[in-house]
């Protein structure tokens, strides 16, 4: 039997750390999973399946992950923290963009729908690092962000005089 759709919807999802690129996905929440797809057909299978544990806006000030650093490019966005059963651990935070405030507003409100364990509700976060801790390591990938790709630019033979 098949589960109950919560919310579907275009987001377009951040791909790793070292391409800052964003992609568009069709997702379809469920009680117990966010199910990724490349296109609007759910018979597909999905391109990425999530089980959501804690969930943040971006412009919210205890918000975990690099929201931080998309603030103000992506005022729209939301982060999801999978926990640490993830295979790496810079797979734990998946941002997401709605685009519209609207549609972000629908989306937090289909994650506070969400009957979550007592145990990992947003509410009860208190193995979550704190915001000050991530401000360090934001900083810290942003450095690497920007060193591997002026290395990736400056990838060109100097001149031989």
């Amino acid at each position: 039997m098949e589960e109950e759709v919560l919310l579907s919807g275009w987001l377009e999802k951040r791909l790793p750390v070292l391409r800052d690129t964003w992609e568009p996905h069709w997702c379809v929440l469920r009680q117990s999973s966010l199910a990724c797809y490349e296109a609007e057909r759910e018979c597909s299978v999905p391109k990425l399946e999530l089980r959501v544990l804690k969930w943040a806006a971006f412009r919210e000030e205890d918000a975990f992950g690099d929201a931080q650093l998309h603030r103000k490019t992506r005022p729209c966005g939301f982060v999801l923290d999978l926990g640490t059963d993830v295979p790496h651990a810079h797979q734990r935070f998946v941002h997401f963009d709605a685009a519209t405030e609207a549609q972000l507003q629908r989306w937090l409100e289909a994650f506070q729908a969400l009957q979550l364990p007592a145990s990992e509700s947003p509410q009860a976060s208190d193995a979550t690092p704190s915001p000050k801790g991530y401000a360090i390591s934001v900083r810290k990938r942003t450095f690497l962000y920007r060193k591997h790709t002026y290395k990736l630019r400056k990838n060109r033979p100097r001149n031989q005089a």
